[in-house]
């Protein structure tokens, strides 16, 4: 199957994108490519709901002056996707939910771009340092892929321009 995720700045995106993997499912897809390029990223609580269809746990620290500020992490509770971004000490400082959530365990290809920024990198890092992929893809213009660790963020007012976009499936 093939998802192309522009951004992360609209509300419900996590919830369209477990959508659209369980169709995915439905109709016989065993692996995914999850399409990032030019994402600008977004709200937090959309990304740590779409990352919870790869991962489960823990995804995200915020250190300031070597101190933990916070934790996001994921799971699914009584069947619902929750994610929750806590202090160090485990107080809730945001939770959020969707329906219906999936867990995609089959192999996950991740294409980002030059443009890609904020959660539109730290997305494909985050699932990469999890272990669930091994490598990110970004594409030249031969069209030919080639590994890289970190994108540098140029491009970001050309992404925001795009960041309306819907999201596409195939």
């Amino acid at each position: 199957g093939y998802i192309y995720l522009p951004t992360f700045l609209r509300r419900g995106v996590g919830q369209e994108v477990h959508t659209l993997i369980a169709d995915l499912q439905s109709q016989g897809a065993t692996s995914l490519v999850l399409d990032l390029r030019d994402n600008p990223g977004g709200q937090l609580s959309e990304l740590g709901l779409v990352l919870g269809a790869f991962i489960d746990g823990q995804w995200a620290e915020a250190v300031r002056h070597n101190e933990l500020v916070w934790k996001s992490s994921y799971e699914i509770v009584n069947g619902q996707g929750r994610g929750l971004l806590e202090t160090p000490e485990g107080q809730a400082l945001a939770q959020y939910e969707l329906e219906a959530p999936v867990q995609f365990e089959g192999p996950l290809a991740v294409i980002v771009s030059q443009n890609n920024s904020s959660a539109g990198e730290v997305s494909a890092l985050v699932l990469q340092n999890l272990k669930r992929f091994h490598r990110t893809y970004i594409t030249g213009t031969v069209g030919k892929p080639f590994y890289i660790k970190v994108s540098n963020g140029r491009g970001r007012e050309k992404a925001m321009r795009e960041a309306t976009e819907e999201i596409m499936c195939r």
